[in-house]
């Protein structure tokens, strides 16, 4: 196993626990502080990440940054990681299989760093988190906002920034979770 972050990240990047690896550039390690108040899970590496090797740096990630810093929401205090490492052919959802090979860099993630707030975005964060905690989520849509504990830690589902991209009438239920999660801080 592994002791730390630093150890977790040099195995990821060296991971062949599913398809994944055999198309990708990077694999995507989370980046962010060690001690956490917030820990932000996305879906999985799309294309600029994949390149790059740095979680949330596309369109996604632009405005990600933008909601949370206009939220009150200090970047310093966020952790960012996805729910698998390695970038989905053609950006396609990640299946359960590529989530399960993942879960457990997740779960020693979340163990490890012990955040105040988890915010799964979109329904394949949800899906991993399932994994790890034991606890059934309604879909996104119905789930988006709600306050779950776990672990003493709180759940707050939100919306993919990339669902908000597809679809800007989001926006204003997006940026109020947000509001809600800065709060809480």
């Amino acid at each position: 196993m592994y002791s730390n972050i630093e150890e977790m990240n040099a195995l990821i990047k060296n991971c062949i626990k599913c398809n994944l690896s055999l198309k990708r550039k990077n694999a995507v390690c989370g980046n962010g502080p060690k001690n956490p108040k917030i820990m932000i899970i996305g879906e999985a590496p799309g294309k600029t990440e994949d390149e790059n090797g740095i979680p949330f740096s596309g369109r996604s990630g632009v405005l990600l940054r933008k909601v949370m810093e206009e939220s009150g929401i200090d970047s310093k205090d966020v952790y960012i990681t996805n729910s698998v490492r390695c970038r989905p052919h053609n950006n396609q959802k990640p299946k359960k299989a590529n989530l399960i090979a993942c879960s457990a860099y997740l779960k020693f993630e979340v163990e490890f760093l012990k955040p105040n707030i988890i915010v799964p975005l979109g329904n394949s964060s949800l899906g991993a988190l399932s994994y790890i905690s034991g606890i059934r989520f309604d879909p996104i849509t119905k789930a988006i906002g709600q306050k779950i504990s776990w672990n003493q830690m709180i759940i707050i589902p939100q919306f993919h920034p990339a669902a908000i991209l597809r679809d800007m009438k989001r926006l204003k239920v997006f940026e109020g979770v947000f509001r809600k999660i800065a709060n809480k801080n």
